[in-house]
């Protein structure tokens, strides 16, 4: 059981660590895709 709780833990910060990794990702996408909509506006 405590084994399982462990891993469980372990789970669940790579999990946090990986979405917080996506969110860095995704928002330089999105800074990246305004500056093209911007430069192709002008």
């Amino acid at each position: 059981m405590y084994f399982r709780g462990s891993n469980q833990m372990a789970i669940n910060i790579i999990n946090l660590r990986g979405m917080e990794f996506f969110d860095s990702t995704n928002t330089i996408i999105l800074l990246y895709s305004f500056r093209l909509f911007h430069l192709l506006k002008s």
